[in-house]
């Protein structure tokens, strides 16, 4: 073997040994994304569903938007983790049946603070990503939202994403303090909502999707969940 070969074959080994340590590394991540889901679905029984389905959506939207496949993975996964700050939340709101008052809304608002604290720490793209989707998802494209009026692209993509994907699953899920709607009104509301509420290209991404959005709902389905009316 000459000098040259020796170096290439060095060089491959050192790169291969670099791959695996990453691979390694977002294997572990996925696995902490996965105990934290857990623990927010202890918490919130309810919400295991809807995690399961918004995030889907999520990468049905970031897919849609052309990002690349790495990216829609990252999507899925720190999309999961949008609520995870509803740990910090007492019971007494969190499971209230009927509408809260104004007190309870701010307290119920600060889930999203709550959630960024438990991950704003990380370090990789992953973590990274969920802490600002569980920040950032309840901002809105025209500045209305919370915790910090933030609009248009100011608005973290991911979190944008989200913002879409949550706010259609929350309506066609039951909730302590309303019914659930069917999918056809979610989604006239969904449009309704195009650039006020939402990010106009993640709306368009997602209503493309219909087809998708169906085969989501019935395999992640709730038994409490709306018809799937024109789906």
């Amino acid at each position: 073997m000459t000098i040259a070969s020796a170096e290439r074959a060095a060089d491959t080994g050192r790169a291969e040994r670099h791959y695996d340590i990453r691979a390694e590394m977002h294997a572990r991540e996925l696995q902490l994304i996965a105990h934290l889901r857990q623990a927010a679905e202890i918490r919130d029984p309810d919400s295991a569903s809807h995690m399961l389905r918004m995030s889907q959506y999520a990468r049905l939207i970031a897919r849609g938007l052309g990002l690349p496949y790495e990216q829609q993975e990252i999507v899925l996964a720190a999309a999961s983790l949008h609520d995870i700050g509803k740990i910090g939340i007492p019971d007494a709101i969190l499971r209230k049946r009927g509408p809260l008052d104004e007190l309870e809304q701010v307290v119920a608002r600060r889930h999203v603070r709550h959630g960024h604290a438990i991950l704003r720490h990380g370090t990789s793209p992953l973590v990274l990503s969920a802490a600002a989707i569980a920040l950032r998802h309840h901002e809105k494209f025209d500045g209305s939202g919370y915790p910090d009026g933030m609009a248009g692209t100011a608005i973290p993509l991911y979190a944008r994403i989200a913002a879409v994907a949550d706010v259609f699953d929350a309506l066609t899920s039951h909730r302590p303090h309303r019914p659930a709607i069917d999918a056809d009104q979610a989604l006239v509301y969904v449009l309704s909502q195009r650039s006020h509420h939402f990010d106009p290209d993640c709306v368009d991404a997602f209503v493309a999707e219909e087809r998708r959005i169906r085969d989501i709902r019935i395999r992640y389905r709730d038994a409490a969940d709306a018809p799937l009316t024109g789906n």
